[in-house]
Order: C-alpha cells, then sequence, then structure tokens
C-alpha cells in the first residue's frame, strides 16, 4: 500500500493528527522549560483544537474519494477518539481543564458539529453524484412552435 492509498483511511489520519498533536505540544513545552518562551497554558487546548480542525477538514474532503460505506462510521469513530485523546495530551501538558482555557471548549463545540455538517455534506454530494452519473441523459426533443 502507497502513501497516498493510506492516507484515505481515517485510522492513518487519526495517527497523523494525534501524533501532530503530541509533538507540536511536545516542542512548545521544551521552549517553555529552556526559557525561551514564556508559559501559556492555553496553547496546548490551541493546538488540540487545530489538529482537530485539521482531521475534519482533510477527512471530509478524503471521504468523497471513498467507496467503502465502513469509511463513514469509522470516520466519526476516529474523530470521537481524537477529540478525547488530543484533549488528554493538552490537558496532560497544561494542567487546565478546557473549561479553564478560555474559549476552547466552546471552539471544540463548533468544531465537532462543524465536522458532522461537513461529513453530512460530503455525504449528500457523493449520493448526488452517484445518481447522476447513473441518469441516462437524453438530447432534449425540439418542439415546434405554434403560431
Amino acid at each position: 500500500m502507497e502513501y497516498r492509498d493510506s492516507i484515505k483511511i481515517p485510522k492513518w489520519q487519526f495517527v497523523s493528527c494525534i501524533s501532530g498533536t503530541i509533538l507540536f505540544s511536545f516542542v512548545f513545552w521544551l521552549f517553555v522549560k529552556t526559557g525561551t518562551m514564556t508559559d501559556y497554558l492555553p496553547f496546548y487546548w490551541m493546538s488540540a483544537s487545530a489538529y482537530l480542525l485539521l482531521y475534519a477538514i482533510f477527512n471530509s474532503l478524503i471521504s468523497l474519494t471513498s467507496d467503502n460505506s465502513a469509511y463513514w462510521g469509522s470516520s466519526i469513530v476516529m474523530f470521537i477518539l481524537l477529540a478525547v485523546l488530543a484533549g488528554g495530551v493538552a490537558y496532560g501538558f497544561s494542567g487546565i481543564s478546557i473549561y479553564d482555557a478560555g474559549s476552547y471548549s466552546f471552539i471544540y463545540i463548533v468544531i465537532s458539529f462543524g465536522y458532522l455538517v461537513f461529513i453530512s455534506i460530503m455525504g449528500f454530494v457523493k449520493k448526488i453524484v452517484s445518481f447522476a452519473q447513473k441518469e441516462v441523459w437524453l438530447q432534449p426533443r425540439l418542439r415546434r412552435k405554434k403560431k
């Protein structure tokens, strides 16, 4: 399986996003510990939200190319798992809950509903396109005008 095929699997999209969240948070934590940057605790929640949004956008766009009906269920399960684990990573690095991180609780909710809207729209578009491809298109009949 090539890389361009493996990215179409929600599990690998999840692994990419959770790895990015962990790596990005760890690098920021290292900068804070070395004194290069000042500590901004909501940054970890911002990182988790950013990768959650990346997953939502790319997963819903890639869902257009998927012919497998199990893709949709797997995508939603991986999104929920990503939201929980990325939140755990953010909480672990920052030590503050999402409600103490300002507006990030609202951002998490907006991204979650936005993902459900994105994936629903993509599913609807996919059904319309498949219906249009199956439909037989005939040339319209020419009618004479009545005088």
